[in-house]
């Protein structure tokens, strides 16, 4: 997964006739629908209106049709022939999945970054982790490359995003990264400069030290704290997670509004926005948000 392409063209699709010979193969995994007007089309006729429904990260369009992915085996079979999701997942390892609005790429250097886009059990890319190999890091072009990462990855339709710092805990001390007591040295412009600006579509972000994190104790407590930019309307929790000895191993940001503002997200079947028990948190209320930023940034 973490292999570049041979060349930055992204290889063509296989012609149609082939996906429908697939179809057809598969057809022995389902039961025939014959009073669905939808599925009772040739497989062609089929197999074009597919080409309208993507299911790619990539574009915010892949959030309207998991409706009809779930529907039935038949359509997910063929919504994943048509999308081919192991074939985007190699495209986003290797920095090279655009769609009309990010027509760039971006270079993926393997010696300190390497992107896990594994598609799911039923082939949906909903999670992806970012690992950055700190052993490797050098002081100079490193906080651009990794920026370019970011950018690139937060534009991605995601349900998580996990930026995981695997390394020995003496390299954090020389580079910029976050270190001294845990991720609670993380800086800004890692992720809340990216809320201001609106260039996050993920629904949560995590920062995670490998270190730390991911040993026995490494996860032992957690404190959730809800967290408001007050003057651009929008809330999303923070969950801190904790080893024995207190240090902050791990950082989780999560928003259903996918950071945007509250007016923006989809309204409760109440009519108010949505706001999980999660937000709630053991902040005092009274604290004002410009002082809480102040203390957690």
């Amino acid at each position: 997964m973490s292999l570049p392409l041979a060349s930055g063209r992204v290889p063509a699709e296989p012609p149609h006739a082939d996906r429908h010979t697939d179809v057809n193969a598969s057809s022995s995994l389902y039961e025939p629908q014959p009073d669905s007007r939808l599925l009772s089309l040739p497989a062609e006729i089929r197999l074009h209106i597919w080409e309208y429904m993507t299911l790619s990260p990539v574009t915010e369009d892949s959030l309207h049709w998991t409706g009809a992915f779930f529907t039935c085996r038949q359509m997910q079979l063929e919504l994943k022939k048509e999308s081919q999701p192991q074939h985007l997942a190699t495209h986003i390892a290797c920095g090279k999945a655009v769609n009309e609005k990010y027509p760039e790429v971006v270079k993926i250097d393997s010696k300190l970054f390497m992107i896990d886009a594994t598609p799911s059990t039923i082939g949906l890319i909903r999670r992806v982790t970012l690992h950055v190999y700190i052993e490797h890091v050098r002081l100079g072009s490193f906080a651009v490359k990794f920026h370019e990462i970011l950018v690139y990855l937060y534009k991605f339709f995601l349900d998580s995003l996990t930026i995981n710092f695997v390394g020995e805990s003496e390299d954090f001390s020389r580079t910029y990264l976050p270190y001294g007591g845990g991720i609670k040295g993380l800086r800004d412009s890692l992720f809340y400069d990216y809320v201001t600006r609106g260039q996050i579509n993920c629904k949560s972000v995590t920062f995670s030290l490998d270190q730390l994190a991911n040993v026995e104790g490494g996860r032992s407590k957690k404190v959730p704290l809800r967290i408001s930019h007050g003057t651009q309307d929008i809330s999303w929790t923070m969950v801190i997670m904790q080893d024995d000895e207190e240090n902050q191993t791990e950082r989780q940001y999560a928003s259903p509004s996918r950071f945007r503002p509250e007016s923006l997200s989809e309204p409760a079947p109440g009519g108010s926005a949505n706001r999980p028990a999660a937000f709630q948190s053991p902040i005092n209320e009274a604290a004002s948000d410009t002082h809480l930023l102040g203390i957690l940034w």
